[in-house]
């Protein structure tokens, strides 16, 4: 598996569950994970507690389920949380991912807090297997 292949598995959005660290334990929410150009992006408000989590700390692993063939399949990205306050990403991201708009005005609302997920390694769990393929991204 390389990135090449794993890509098409993503949709442009689906479930995920992002595990971050509070400075005492880890913490572990669902979210939407956002996938466009090969790149990973999160939606959030810059006054939730995970801002200040990844801020702190930036260290991150996502888990994504996928269904492939009526299977169950997984991936899990570890890598670094970056928020990016860069205009065209930020209006880019805003209209693919349509659910942002019940949550902020406009892609320059203060409150919309936009990350990129900078993988480092990936795993997958194809359907029917007990053995994660990792590799460098």
């Amino acid at each position: 598996m390389n990135k090449i292949e794993l890509m098409p598995k993503f949709t442009t959005m689906q479930r995920c569950w992002l595990a971050s660290y509070d400075g005492e334990y880890p913490r572990v929410r669902p979210m939407i994970l956002i996938v466009h150009d090969g790149r990973f992006w999160l939606a959030t408000g810059t006054e939730d507690a995970k801002t200040t989590q990844l801020m702190k700390h930036p260290k991150i692993e996502v888990s994504v389920p996928l269904k492939e063939n009526e299977q169950e399949s997984f991936v899990r990205i570890k890598g670094i949380a970056h928020y990016t306050h860069n205009p065209i990403e930020r209006e880019t991201i805003w209209h693919i991912a349509t659910f942002i708009q019940n949550y902020f005005y406009s892609p320059e609302h203060p409150g919309f807090g936009l990350i990129e997920i900078h993988p480092a390694t990936v795993s997958y769990m194809p359907p029917n297997s007990s053995v994660e393929e990792s590799f460098n991204w």
